[in-house]
């Protein structure tokens, strides 16, 4: 995506804060049981650490918005956030308040971008090609059977 007016930045900010606030609806619905569960066909992850991941990429893009410099390998892996549904909560709405002080001028500076494979990615990567192999090389997973795992139905 070019921006290339404060205009552009404020429509992606929005799209950011909605995201989020959906995102703080989702932990306030469900149960620490359910956020906590693994789910097989998820890769055995649990919706904790999936949503810790996507905080994860959203604090990067906060933090790059201020610093000028982009680093997607400065990332943590198994913090609070992942088993604690309060601790994503509160993370969640720290980055939204975040993002709504967020000048959108600083979204049209140059941006250096940092971003390598880790041993730990290219193992998730083979852990992901095992999964779609043994279900037909189908990428996606049918919100049905998410459901019926996580005994949402």
């Amino acid at each position: 995506m070019n921006l290339i007016s404060p205009s552009d930045s404020r429509v992606l900010i929005e799209s950011v804060i909605e995201t989020l606030q959906q995102g703080e609806t989702l932990l306030t619905e469900i149960s620490d049981e359910t956020y906590t569960q693994k789910v097989p066909i998820a890769f055995n992850a649990s919706i904790g650490g999936h949503y810790r991941h996507c905080l994860d990429h959203f604090r990067s893009l906060l933090d790059s918005a201020m610093a000028g410099d982009l680093n997607y390998d400065h990332r943590e892996r198994g913090t609070l956030i992942e088993s604690d549904r309060f601790a994503a909560l509160n993370a969640t709405r720290e980055l939204r308040e975040g993002f709504e002080r967020l000048d959108p001028a600083f979204l049209l500076r140059p941006l250096s971008v940092t971003c390598k494979e880790t041993i730990e990615d290219i193992e998730d990567a083979r852990i992901i090609e095992r999964a779609k192999a043994a279900h037909g090389n189908k990428p996606r997973i049918p919100w049905s059977q998410v459901k019926k795992d996580l005994k949402l139905d």
